[in-house]
């Protein structure tokens, strides 16, 4: 574990240190802020009305669930842990771009944990949608991941962990959006689409 740790440090000193400009600086703050998201996550609820119609009700469902449940499981892992931020932290140097440090603990990263939900979710739910663009959508959330980072709130393994989380949470999410669609039928063309 100590020696996990170590590397987990000498990551961290790569991303959030060394391999930095000033573009990254500037964009990143913008990037990891869940507000600048929050037209496409609107966006994505009146895609799935257009598409999906009546069944879009279990999907809007699912999609919040899976934000909810990867929250409160990161919330467990978080008091479970109680691993300090780099930025609460006095051992190793760090830069700190935005202007706050979270007081909550930092493993595993809540906004990996909610992002790849929702991203999994996404990709796994709507498999008649261009496999690209589902593809797009876990892209982004691992663009998040690396902005925790870079911007000095998290460390690698904190999101990675996260990440891992919210995918199997967003997966399960689409298996019970499935099962939803195919129990009650509300929409003949979109049942058995799993």
């Amino acid at each position: 574990m100590h020696k996990l740790i170590e590397w987990d440090q000498w990551l961290f000193g790569l991303l959030n240190r060394e391999w930095t400009n000033s573009f990254f600086d500037k964009i990143f703050p913008i990037f990891r802020n869940q507000t600048t998201w929050y037209p496409l996550y609107g966006l994505l609820l009146i895609l799935a009305i257009f598409w999906l119609r009546k069944d879009a009700i279990w999907f809007a469902i699912c999609y919040i669930l899976s934000v909810v449940i990867s929250d409160q499981v990161g919330m467990i892992f978080k008091n479970g842990f109680g691993r300090l931020r780099p930025c609460r932290q006095t051992v190793i140097p760090f830069r700190q771009i935005v202007e706050y440090c979270p007081s909550s603990y930092s493993f595993i990263s809540n906004h990996a944990s909610n992002h790849f939900a929702m991203a999994a979710f996404v990709f796994f739910a709507l498999p008649k949608l261009n496999v690209w663009i589902r593809v797009l959508f876990l892209f982004w959330a691992a663009m998040i991941c690396y902005a925790q980072v870079y911007v000095g709130v998290h460390y690698p393994a904190d999101v990675f962990a996260g990440g891992c989380v919210g995918f199997l949470i967003g997966w399960a999410m689409s298996k019970l959006y499935f099962f939803l669609v195919n129990k009650f039928n509300l929409n003949k063309s979109s049942a058995k689409i799993s």
